[in-house]
């Protein structure tokens, strides 16, 4: 079983939590898209392959 953490009114797994993170953290470009479609769909191929 997976471990999750509560991030306010949502749940989101530790492990997707950290790699989004991480991957913010050496693609700063990136970071201008964080709360849109296309940055979500952004982070998902980059962290889903």
């Amino acid at each position: 079983m997976k471990a999750s953490l509560p991030t306010a009114d949502a749940w989101v797994l530790r492990e997707f939590l950290a790699d989004a993170i991480n991957h913010y953290l050496t693609d700063p470009a990136a970071r201008q898209n964080i709360g849109t479609a296309q940055g979500y769909e952004h982070l998902r191929r980059a962290l889903c392959g």
